[in-house]
């Protein structure tokens, strides 16, 4: 997701979201240059400007019909094609908040950064999946204790080290994946168990 800004020296936008992590930050301000769709390559990086949501997501293959947008850390590709009549424009550099300029890559090495950003994905998806296997035998996690309560969730400690927080209807949520591998965050009580020892 992008917010767009412009002003009377340069177009840019903000970036925020998910879909482009690894290649941006969110806060991150976004340079855009105009381009032409027949110098378009798989692997340039594209900020649209659609009216219900503007984004910005990587060139992944051009086709007769049109070229197919994706983010580096989307499953799926855009289900809208990206034509020549639509209103886009080329990320060529990136503005951290500090100031430092980044060069965005296009082309063969964008493509090349894109399968890395995959196979990331897939990899965190896949050991996600198997952790939520072997997580109810991982004896040695030590159970974190209850240490307040923020935003109506409550916040968990263990040995002076913030835990996690399980929100009011019972998602516990680690700080990292250290702390989901060391720790446990006890699920909410049942209401017949509250019952049970009034």
């Amino acid at each position: 997701m992008i917010r767009p800004v412009s002003n009377s020296f340069r177009c840019y936008a903000v970036y925020y979201g998910n879909s482009m992590r690894g290649v941006f930050v969110p806060g991150d301000h976004l340079i855009l240059t105009p381009g032409t769709f027949e110098k378009l390559r798989p692997g340039d990086v594209v900020a649209v400007k659609k009216r219900e949501r503007p984004f910005v997501h990587r060139v992944v293959a051009l086709m007769p019909d049109g070229a197919i947008t994706m983010g580096d850390n989307n499953e799926f590709p855009d289900f809208r094609r990206l034509h020549p009549d639509d209103h886009w424009m080329l990320v060529r550099i990136a503005v951290a908040a500090d100031g430092t300029l980044r060069k965005i890559a296009g082309g063969t090495v964008g493509m090349q950064l894109f399968h890395w950003h995959q196979w990331q994905r897939r990899m965190r998806t896949t050991l996600g999946r198997l952790w939520r296997r072997i997580e109810p035998f991982a004896c040695w996690r030590l159970t974190a204790r209850e240490d307040g309560v923020f935003r109506n969730g409550v916040c968990f400690r263990c040995m002076k080290i913030f835990v996690g927080s399980r929100s009011a209807d019972g998602r516990i949520r680690y700080v990292g994946p250290l702390q989901r591998l060391c720790f446990r965050i006890p699920a909410a009580p049942r209401d017949e168990d509250r019952s049970s020892h009034e």
